[in-house]
């Protein structure tokens, strides 16, 4: 079950261990370039992962298989998106056009709800079907009541047993 890890300077690691993270994350940042500096500026300074670089289908699928991994130790169960739909919210403007596409469907749907609306809905085969359950529901129902009402009215409201003792 567990994976043997094993990075450039052949160091081996088991894969779940707190070391096996290191390893990964140090792979990220030394794969990542390094920021453009200006003259003056100290080569001491910290670099950061880069969290914007698009991963490859490769390194997607692989970090897909960790977090599902990880949350199977947690009792979640994960399920992630295609690689296309990752690519997808990669692209600049995705989150723009996401919040649009958001803000038409809530007005689409305000627009719906107002009473002059209401008739103008699309019928669907499931409205159709739906109401016909909710039609059928109330009619049981009400049969249910004249039947329980019939029921007290004969026995006088007493409690009557069949198990006949």
């Amino acid at each position: 079950m567990s994976r043997v890890i094993k990075n450039r300077d052949g160091v081996t690691v088991v894969e779940g261990t707190p070391a096996a993270s290191l390893v990964k994350d140090g792979e990220k940042f030394f794969e990542s370039k390094p920021p453009e500096r200006m003259a003056g500026e100290s080569i001491g300074q910290p670099r950061k992962i880069d969290e914007n670089k698009i991963m490859s289908e490769a390194e997607y699928k692989a970090d897909a298989t960790r977090r599902i991994k990880e949350g199977i130790k947690r009792g979640v169960q994960l399920s992630p998106e295609p690689y296309s739909s990752y690519l997808k919210r990669q692209q600049p403007g995705y989150e723009e056009d996401r919040e649009a596409r958001f803000q038409e469907e809530l007005e689409r749907y305000k627009k719906a709800e107002t009473p002059t609306n209401k008739s103008e809905r699309a019928v669907t085969p499931r409205r159709i079907e739906a109401s016909k359950k909710a039609e059928f529901r109330r009619v049981r129902s009400k049969k249910e009541a004249e039947r329980s009402q019939e029921e007290q009215k004969a026995t006088k409201g007493k409690f009557i047993t069949t198990l006949g003792r």
